[in-house]
C-alpha cells in the first residue's frame, strides 16, 4: 500500500494519497469500520463504531436517513449516489461481494440479494507494531490471519458464486471494476497479476496491479446445519 500509493500520488486527482486512505478504498471501509461511502476524505471512529450507521449506505443512489425505535442516533452525513464508482470503486471487496442496490451483471437491483451470506471473521495473531518493520522484528513469525466463516443456504450459488464469478473476475460484477485486490487469487488472472481502476478527485483513472496475495487460504472445511445426521437427509 505505502509503494503504490507513493506511485500514484503525484497523479492528477490523487494528491496527498498515503497508505491508509488506498487500502480503505480497496476494503469499502477505513480502518475503524467506517464506509468510504459515507465519509470519502478520511475516517471517523464514531460513525465505526456506530453498528447501525456503518453498514446503512447505498451505492446507485443517494442514501435516506433511517428511523429506527430504539436505535442509536446517525447524525453522521449520508452516503451520495455512486453509481460509477468514483467514491467506493467496483473493485472495492465490499462492494465486490455486495452490490447492494446497484446492478450487476445478474441483472437488476434485486437480483443480488440471495447471493448475500452471514459471515463472522476471527482475527488470530498479534498485530505488528510496526506494519513497514524487519521482518526479524515479528514476535509471531508470521503467525496471524483470519478463521473466516460464512453461513449461506447454498455453497455453491453464494460462497462459491462470489469468489469464482465475481471476487476473481476483472469484468464482473460490473465495469469500470477489476479483481478483488484484498481476496483476490492470482492463478485465475490472465499472467497472474491481479488489476482494478481507480478515480482520482476529477473522476481521473489510473490503474493498480499486483503479482502479490494478501489473503492465502489454508484450511477449509464445509459443514451442514444442522448437521445432515440429525436432519433426516
Amino acid at each position: 500500500m505505502r509503494d503504490i500509493a507513493e506511485e500514484i500520488k503525484s497523479l492528477p486527482g490523487f494528491n496527498g494519497m498515503d497508505d491508509v486512505h488506498l487500502a480503505s478504498q480497496l476494503i469499502g471501509r477505513w480502518p475503524s469500520g467506517a464506509p468510504v461511502n459515507r465519509t470519502p476524505e478520511k475516517d471517523n471512529p464514531a460513525l465505526g463504531a456506530n453498528s447501525l450507521a456503518n453498514n446503512h449506505f447505498q451505492y446507485d443512489s443517494d442514501t435516506e436517513p433511517l428511523k429506527l425505535a430504539g436505535a442509536p442516533p446517525d447524525p453522521y452525513a449520508q452516503a451520495k449516489a455512486d453509481p460509477a464508482g468514483a467514491t467506493c470503486p467496483w473493485a472495492a471487496h465490499i462492494r465486490k461481494v455486495n452490490t447492494r442496490d446497484s446492478a450487476s451483471d445478474m441483472g437488476g437491483r434485486e437480483s443480488t440479494y440471495n447471493r448475500r451470506l452471514l459471515r463472522v471473521g476471527v482475527p488470530f495473531g498479534k498485530a505488528l507494531e510496526d506494519r513497514y518493520g524487519s521482518p526479524d522484528a515479528d514476535l509471531e513469525k508470521g503467525n496471524r490471519g483470519l478463521l473466516f466463516l460464512s453461513i449461506q443456504a447454498s455453497i455453491e450459488q453464494q460462497f462459491e458464486f462470489l469468489m469464482s464469478r465475481w471476487v476473481n473476475d476483472p469484468s464482473r460484477p460490473k465495469m469500470p471494476g477489476g479483481h478483488d485486490m484484498i481476496i483476490g487469487q492470482n492463478a485465475p488472472a490472465e499472467d497472474g497479476i491481479r488489476r482494478c481502476s481507480l478515480f482520482g478527485s476529477g473522476l481521473q483513472q489510473t490503474q493498480l496491479s499486483t503479482d502479490q496475495q494478501w489473503v492465502i487460504p489454508r484450511v477449509a472445511d464445509i459443514f451442514s446445519c444442522p448437521p445432515l445426521a440429525r436432519s433426516g437427509i
